[in-house]
């Protein structure tokens, strides 16, 4: 169903948060709660601004802008208190975090299957990056790893993108991205790079553009799924639907006496 896609690639790449795991979902908003509290900041509501994708520094600069609080506050001490509250979080022994449904399977298709390289590129600071890499034990999967410290812009800017495909020495032609967030999609469409979407379903499809390539809520429609084209898997699923009424059918039929 898939083939016309992955059909001449060398690369997959993929983002941490909101791709391989939802595992953090929630997680940004407590750990901005957690500082935001003392400052008497709790009467704002930072959930809305802690999406996927954003850095701790866009999220603050656009919260405190929100809120006209811009000049009262060190956005680098804040990005630091709160990155040091989402490490306290996640390094917590009851948070044990899970790949989406899907990820292994496709992973190793890609990867001993078919000779793909596989990356992981992040705007998450590596100090956190890590954590989460060893807690779901992914790190053997991938050939590459790039966040934030790798970086002068983080995503929407290419320039993760570009770095990756320098170091994996192929063009953005010939690599595919699964992203999660409006900011990952924008940046793999600034490269050239083609993006399929993991799905929160509760952002606006058209936020990611229109020209990502396949939407889903998970990795669950992609293994096995490599080699055939659309047409193809229609055609298969029709036949294998015809044979199964006529046995359905023969089973059915009462022999006469």
């Amino acid at each position: 169903m898939y083939k016309k896609i992955f059909e001449g690639k060398k690369a997959v790449f993929f983002e941490l948060e909101g791709a391989i795991t939802k595992s953090t979902d929630g997680i940004k908003t407590k750990a901005f709660k957690k500082v935001m509290e003392p400052l008497y900041l709790e009467y704002i509501d930072p959930d809305p601004y802690c999406k996927n994708g954003y850095t701790f520094k866009e999220i603050w600069e656009s919260l405190l802008y929100a809120n006209k609080l811009e000049k009262k506050f060190n956005v680098k001490d804040l990005v630091e208190k709160t990155q040091e509250a989402y490490l306290e979080l996640i390094n917590d022994q009851n948070f044990n975090p899970e790949t989406l449904d899907g990820f292994w399977e496709l992973s190793y298709e890609l990867k001993e299957e078919r000779n793909f390289k596989l990356g992981l590129l992040t705007n998450l600071p590596r100090k956190i990056e890590e954590v989460l890499v060893k807690k779901l034990d992914i790190a053997n999967v991938f050939d590459l790893i790039l966040c934030e410290d790798d970086v002068r812009k983080a995503k929407p800017s290419p320039e993760i993108y570009k770095k990756a495909l320098r170091i994996l020495k192929i063009k953005a032609g010939e690599a595919l991205t699964f992203e999660s967030s409006i900011p990952g999609a924008q940046s793999a469409e600034k490269a050239g790079v083609g993006t399929l979407i993991i799905w929160d379903q509760k952002t606006r499809r058209s936020f990611f553009g229109e020209k990502y390539l396949e939407i889903s809520i998970d990795f669950t429609p992609y293994p096995g799924s490599l080699d055939e084209t659309q047409e193809e898997y229609i055609a298969r699923s029709m036949r294998e639907a015809v044979e199964d009424k006529k046995r359905r059918q023969s089973n059915n039929i009462t022999p006469s006496v």
